[in-house]
């Protein structure tokens, strides 16, 4: 986002207040996540299960991404 923000020419100050605003906002709701759902009984039983099942969502992006495209059968986006 930087280079973004030099583009539109932002002033320094008013992108520094973005990114503590998003960092403090990332950073709250992961916190306040963790301590909601870490305290289920269902996530604490099954932790290592939760784990994995983190990384996998994690990595759907990136297999949806390197699909083959299908424009050979006339559909270019899948």
């Amino acid at each position: 986002m930087p280079f973004t923000a030099g583009i539109a020419r932002m002033k320094p100050a008013r992108f520094q207040l973005y990114n503590v605003i998003g960092g403090v906002a990332w950073v709250s709701l992961f916190l306040c996540g963790g301590f909601l759902f870490g305290n289920l009984p269902l996530v604490k039983d099954n932790f290592g299960l939760v784990t994995l099942l983190i990384i996998a969502l994690s990595l759907l992006p990136m297999l949806w991404a390197l699909r083959p495209e299908r424009t050979a059968q006339g559909n270019p986006r899948g």
